[in-house]
């Protein structure tokens, strides 16, 4: 509709094009151009029918807006706590084709799986981490910019804002495993920037860098919320 795509005002503009889009119960999120429909049964064959009928209606609005939906990023998830059921939504279609089911879609940035369990957007975002630190690897190694306090600032702009992403959100529903997985990343980067072996203690590094572990770390803001309630009464 002519609106620059990468503009800083396009998605706020479309927001403004699209709002009376998405008037159904069952369509109740969306941002720009991304649209998430909901609904919530105890017999799985009932929630098929009504994506079913959201997505004809959503398909049909846009229709009337002058756009179509982009069928290869169509998928439908059945969020369960019975594993036995992962994957198993009866079919839903749209004007004719099936929708494919996916255990792990991604919104806005966040990778969820039937549990909510997070583990998956986990072990994306250690992948993600895990390959920006070749750039504190270059500096540690070089004549310049090397010094303790340049890479720990390298690492706050660079590293921590993944392990960080959507924190207050996800971090409640992480397992064990999924910190863990997350605080190898952050002890690789602070190993780099101190110099340390692979057996020097966790502790140490973290004291040399002024940096809080992973689970201290994103234990904060919630921290803070509650705080700031009592401050509040």
């Amino acid at each position: 509709m002519g609106v620059p795509q990468g503009s800083v005002l396009s998605p706020l503009l479309f927001n403004f094009f699209v709002n009376d889009i998405a008037s159904s119960a069952q369509i109740d999120n969306s941002f720009a151009d991304d649209f998430q429909g909901a609904s919530s049964a105890v017999n799985p064959a009932k929630i098929a029918v009504d994506l079913e009928l959201a997505a004809a209606e959503l398909s049909n609005q846009a229709k009337e807006h002058g756009l179509s939906l982009s069928a290869p990023k169509l998928t439908v998830t059945l969020f369960t706590p019975w594993n036995k059921e992962f994957g198993r939504l009866p079919a839903v279609a749209l004007e004719g084709d099936v929708i494919p089911q996916h255990n792990n879609p991604k919104l806005l940035g966040v990778a969820l799986d039937p549990a909510f369990t997070f583990s998956s957007h986990a072990t994306s975002i250690a992948r993600k981490a895990s390959s920006r630190l070749n750039v504190i690897r270059a500096l540690s190694d070089s004549s310049y910019g090397h010094d303790k306090e340049c890479l720990t600032a390298m690492f706050k702009s660079l590293v921590r804002p993944l392990l960080d992403y959507a924190a207050p959100v996800v971090y409640p529903n992480y397992s064990v495993s999924a910190i863990r997985r997350l605080q190898v990343v952050q002890n690789r980067s602070l190993r780099l920037i101190t110099g340390c072996h692979s057996a020097a203690s966790v502790d140490h590094l973290h004291s040399e860098c002024g940096v809080l572990p992973v689970e201290k770390h994103n234990t904060l803001p919630g921290l803070f919320s509650r705080a700031t309630s009592r401050l509040k009464l």
